[in-house]
């Protein structure tokens, strides 16, 4: 009686340390910022995205709208430079980082050497928007 007492302690136990495991192996960070110019007059808006999907796997986008067709934005976080985008013919841009890259992902890029690590409060600029980041 008493190793089968033992033997459903233990398997508790263990159910317990796996079930903690699972959920701290699955915790997610994301953080949104909307870019938005502070005057009216640019009807210019964009998003930063930032994820940490798990301890070897972030990603982070910037997806611009309404700029001047073949312009290149400089995009910072606080005031760092962490890359150029150049707009399409549509006024679209985008810059997209991905620590995971697989092949026929020509849209991401590896994040580039120095990129700044992201928190809740950080600024986000492209050209002459900007937004702060949030937790989502």
């Amino acid at each position: 009686m008493r190793s089968q007492i033992s033997r459903i302690g233990l398997a508790a136990l263990m159910m317990a340390v796996f079930c903690v495991g699972v959920a701290s192996a699955g915790s997610v960070l994301k953080m949104r910022a909307r870019l938005r110019s502070e005057t009216a007059a640019f009807a210019v808006s964009g998003t930063a995205r930032y994820a940490e999907l798990g301890p070897q796997h972030k990603k982070f986008s910037v997806e611009v709208e309404g700029f001047v067709p073949g312009s290149e934005l400089e995009v910072f976080i606080n005031d760092a430079k962490i890359g150029v985008m150049k707009v399409d013919e549509l006024g679209i841009g985008d810059l997209n980082y991905d620590t995971r890259i697989h092949p026929g992902d020509e849209d991401w890029q590896q994040f580039p050497i120095g990129f700044p690590e992201l928190h809740t409060g950080d600024v986000v600029t492209v050209g002459r928007i900007t937004g702060t980041m949030q937790g989502r």
